[in-house]
């Protein structure tokens, strides 16, 4: 009887396969439909990007990006079907193995079902995309064809290690001259304030990096804040900068070695884009007060956080640049090295400063929409696009640069868009070395191929 039973119990685990197997080999075909459509929609999409034209309306638009969703969920579902491949590849033999498949039979059984509902629902959609494009009159995806290359990261002047600092010599010079006052030998707080896109860190930076700065200090270090942290990431940061060793991995520890360290010598802190006002409160005990003359620098959109930290003077506020330090900075950025007083062909003139009194003075938009512009043909043509291409003026306040970075993402070659938007994936202010995030944009695919190949080593090679 018992034997019977076994006997019985494997003949249906063997049924059970066998229609798995049947299953299967349906939804490998569906799958390898959705791979050809895969590849279609990609190279639609890549299309569309490079003939797109600032004459195409909100249907256009619309439909385009409905097409991009799809092609994200196509993408979610080719995932799933290899990962259930994969884990398939990786059963063991034998009878443990037979016992495993006959556990996760069922769940892959549902994992395929569900393959299969999705890729019909894929099917219902391409089509209602299809007789919409006719229905809403959407014929043509763009006019002008741009002709990009793919194959290599383009030297933009905006990647350069140089500061191009416009307008704020006066300020530099004045905070200077608090850093190294040998008069003070308080431990003294430094602030500059301002909002988003003014140039608190291009300034800090330039004060940290002067030379009679450095040679004014022992001990140097820069942290970078952000609305979202600990005080453990930050005093690690620290600690990692100063070479510092603490005895253990925690506040306490990092702390002592921390405030041990920067009493060994004359310190130069900077806390850069601090949000919250009780930051000063958290740190002060790891800055020691020795009377060497050591500074601490904050910049921050907030004044209340200066004003706490250091409520006996006054922070350095930025305001927008004027009309003739615009100009020069722009110019800066779209023609590199060359003369400011006649790099501007005057047939561009005009163009340029239309360009200029759009960023309202905000050297992040000047700076940002001068790289863009440097990219451009020196054209009548070419610039006349990009100036209508910026719809009016500007909202005030910290979202004031937002439609100029819009458009530089949008001119942006299709692959590089991706790789801009991988950064999402990572945490605010995190340090991304340059060789891991290539090799994930490679195992994502991002990367432009040639001959079969994404040519990795020449893209880690750039850095």
């Amino acid at each position: 009887m018992a034997e019977a039973a076994v006997g019985f119990l494997i003949q249906k685990l063997g049924d059970l396969l066998v229609q798995e197997a049947i299953n299967l080999h349906g939804v490998r075909d569906e799958v390898e439909w959705l791979e050809r459509e895969l590849r279609r929609m990609q190279c639609f999409l890549k299309d569309a990007d490079a003939k797109k034209s600032q004459g195409d309306d909100e249907r256009v638009k619309n439909w385009v990006s409905d097409m991009r969703d799809m092609a994200f969920e196509v993408e979610d579902i080719v995932d799933t079907f290899m990962y259930c491949k994969l884990r398939r590849q990786q059963r063991q033999s034998g009878c443990i193995g037979f016992i495993k498949r006959f556990v996760f039979i069922f769940d892959e059984l549902v994992s395929k079902r569900k393959i299969h509902v999705d890729v019909e629902g894929i099917k219902t959609k391409l089509q209602e995309l299809s007789q919409s494009r006719s229905l809403y009159g959407i014929e043509t995806i763009g006019t002008t064809s741009q002709c990009r290359s793919q194959g290599v990261i383009p030297i933009l002047p905006q990647l350069s290690d140089d500061i191009d600092m416009v307008g704020f010599d006066d300020e530099k010079k004045k905070i200077v001259q608090e850093l190294v006052d040998t008069n003070n030998t308080n431990r003294s707080v430094i602030s500059i304030v301002g909002m988003g896109g003014l140039g608190k860190t291009t300034l800090a930076k330039s004060v940290y990096n002067d030379f009679e700065v450095k040679r004014s200090f022992d001990i140097f270090a820069w942290v970078i804040k952000s609305q979202q942290y600990t005080i453990h990431e930050v005093l690690k940061r620290i600690s990692s900068e100063i070479s510092a060793t603490p005895s253990a991995d925690t506040i306490q520890d990092l702390s002592v070695a921390i405030s041990e360290k920067l009493k060994k010598g004359k310190y130069l802190i900077v806390l850069d884009d601090v949000w919250k006002e009780d930051v000063w409160n958290e740190l002060l005990k790891v800055f020691p007060n020795v009377n060497k003359g050591s500074r601490v620098i904050i910049t921050t959109r907030i004044t209340n956080v200066a004003m706490i930290a250091n409520p006996t003077t006054k922070p350095h506020e930025l305001g927008c640049l004027d009309e003739k330090e615009s100009w020069e900075l722009f110019l800066r950025k779209v023609f590199p090295n060359q003369n400011i007083e006649t790099c501007c062909p005057t047939y561009l003139v005009d163009y340029a400063h239309q360009l200029v009194q759009r960023c309202g003075g905000l050297p992040l938009a000047l700076v940002v929409l001068g790289g863009l512009v440097s990219k451009k043909p020196q054209t009548q043509d070419a610039w006349r696009k990009v100036v209508e291409s910026m719809k009016g003026q500007f909202v005030e306040g910290g979202e004031k640069c937002l439609e100029i970075i819009a458009l530089s993402y949008n001119d942006l070659p299709y692959y590089l868009k991706s790789c801009f938007l991988y950064f999402g994936c990572f945490k605010e202010d995190m340090t991304i070395y340059a060789k891991t995030l290539i090799r994930l944009w490679s195992a994502e695919g991002f990367l432009p191929v040639k001959n079969g190949k994404n040519h990795v080593r020449s893209w880690i090679g750039l850095f």
